[in-house]
């Protein structure tokens, strides 16, 4: 029977020689032998804590940033008073997809005051938006203030400072920010180097190889329907439908056309890319723990194998002692 180590090198080396609809239905079993098998699985799972506590880690950092740079943020209205002037703004909703005016709107609340207050207190009416797939307030709060000091030292030309009385508050401003990028590499590294990020790309383009749920049964401008519009937006641009489409059997579907192709090759590429930054993580610690097999990882007839032989050669040991002693 192959060991974890050979089905885990045997399901990537088939995946990686497939092409089209036969490479995601491999990488589609590549990625249940990950939860299957209970070996491996405990590989995902320990690389799974180290990412968690990267993220803990963080979250603590994030929490700290943030109350600085609000301290930042009463340090500038107190010096440029105007830079408060949209603290009140109004919060402009939930927006209708695809409506440019709403859109706008929200744009611009989102550098405001109001949205920084927002964010720090940690209230639902704000605009967090995720950038470089990092979601944090500290970050989010670094970037706005950057923008008020930014726009009063140079309102007209980028060439020709105004406000040279601000360059204090912009050295701390900057040295914030600074910390800030620095924890989200830091917790960016353990995702890459545990091959978190990979599976959770490689399992969100799987998931669109499944047959879509229909449509909720909710009012136009609801939340739900806002979401489904949205996902379905997304996926016809990402090309994650022509996907779906792909995986249907042949005898169901038409040929694909010129561009479904590219969109999938497109697609075949990036998930070729991922498997090979998931799969070294996976194999090294499945090389270190092969020679120490763990007792969850025997099957039960296995386990009372191993306990029978134990007796046996307890009942052997007993035996040869009885029999010196006698002999003594």
């Amino acid at each position: 029977m192959a060991t974890p180590l050979e089905q885990l090198n045997g399901a990537y080396e088939a995946t990686m020689k497939a092409e089209g609809q036969a490479f995601f239905r491999r990488l589609g079993e590549y990625l249940g032998l990950l939860h299957q098998n209970r070996r491996i699985g405990r590989v995902v799972k320990a690389l799974s804590a180290e990412v968690q506590e990267a993220e803990r880690k963080y979250a603590d950092e994030d929490e700290e940033l943030v109350r600085e740079f609000v301290v930042l943020r009463d340090k500038l209205v107190e010096l440029a008073p105007e830079a408060g002037e949209d603290a009140d703004a109004e919060y402009p909703g939930q927006r209708e997809p695809f409506g440019p005016a709403e859109a706008d709107h929200c744009r611009e609340w989102s550098w405001t005051l109001a949205n920084f207050d927002a964010i720090a207190a940690g209230r639902e009416e704000k605009i967090l938006e995720e950038r470089e797939g990092d979601r944090s307030r500290s970050r989010a709060l670094g970037e706005i203030l950057n923008a008020k000091v930014y726009n009063l030292q140079y309102p007209d030309d980028p060439n020709r400072k105004t406000r040279p009385d601000l360059d204090d508050l912009r050295t701390r401003l900057n040295h914030l920010r600074d910390r800030q990028r620095a924890a989200q590499l830091r917790v960016e590294a353990v995702f890459e180097s545990t091959g978190r990020i990979a599976l959770l790309n490689l399992e969100h383009v799987m998931s669109h190889a499944a047959p879509r749920e229909p449509r909720p049964e909710a009012p136009l401008g609801s939340d739900e329907h806002t979401v489904w519009i949205n996902e379905v937006f997304a996926e016809g641009i990402s090309g994650f439908a022509y996907l779906r489409e792909l995986m249907r059997p042949s005898e169901f579907r038409g040929s694909l056309e010129p561009k479904a192709t590219e969109a999938i090759e497109r697609i075949e590429g990036k998930c070729r890319d991922a498997l090979e930054r998931l799969n070294p993580p996976l194999r090294r610690r499945l090389e270190e723990r092969r020679f120490l097999p763990a007792w969850g990882d025997f099957t039960r007839n296995e386990k009372i194998g191993i306990v029978g032989a134990a007796l046996t050669g307890l009942s052997i040991v007993a035996a040869v002692v009885i029999a010196l002693t006698a002999a003594a």
